[in-house]
């Protein structure tokens, strides 16, 4: 018997870890398409509500023990979506516009509203909900800016290497 599935698409939300343009091969051989999905709690509260829906029809008892697709981050008591496929997702721009060749690199930080499948698993103990991954609508493209993350500028007065430690700025692509 097939797997229950259910279609959602997230509120606009952050981009955090997104591996949207290739899949992730970390801990996946043939690698997974994932991106978690940062959400005010407030636009959050229907997905959450159709998801624990969802799992309650599905799982019935077993929700309780059930892994859900989000949680609260509680720094900011923003939802965390979780999303993932093993297979490439689909791209459209903001005005719902499919995308077609090569698409821009998604950084964490854009803002982003996912769409895809969702899906009950009960296999014993390990029962939850899934949040499968089949397209992304990029809203607002967060650029990398290829310095390894670190944004520092001079700072007057400060510690200044001595001249053969100093790698050329002509050689080196930096925002100093």
């Amino acid at each position: 018997m097939a797997a229950p599935r259910l279609n959602y698409t997230t509120p606009q939300g952050t981009a955090i870890y997104p591996w949207l343009n290739k899949a992730d091969t970390k801990f996946h051989d043939e690698g997974v398409f994932k991106t978690n999905l940062l959400v005010d709690s407030d636009k959050a509260q229907d997905l959450i509500d159709m998801i624990n829906e969802f799992a309650q029809e599905h799982l019935g008892k077993k929700m309780s023990k059930a892994r859900l697709p989000y949680e609260t981050d509680e720094d900011t008591g923003q939802i965390i979506f979780k999303t993932k496929s093993q297979y490439a997702p689909k791209f459209k721009d903001s005005s719902a516009q499919m995308m077609v060749g090569e698409i821009p690199q998604v950084w964490g930080g854009s803002t982003l509203r996912v769409a895809g499948t969702m899906t009950a698993y009960d296999k014993g103990a390990n029962c939850g909900v899934s949040l499968n991954l089949g397209a992304v609508q990029i809203i607002k493209l967060s650029e990398g800016n290829g310095n390894d993350g670190d944004d520092f500028g001079a700072v007057e007065g400060g510690f200044v290497a001595p001249k053969d430690t100093k790698q050329e700025t002509d050689e080196f692509d930096s925002d100093f």
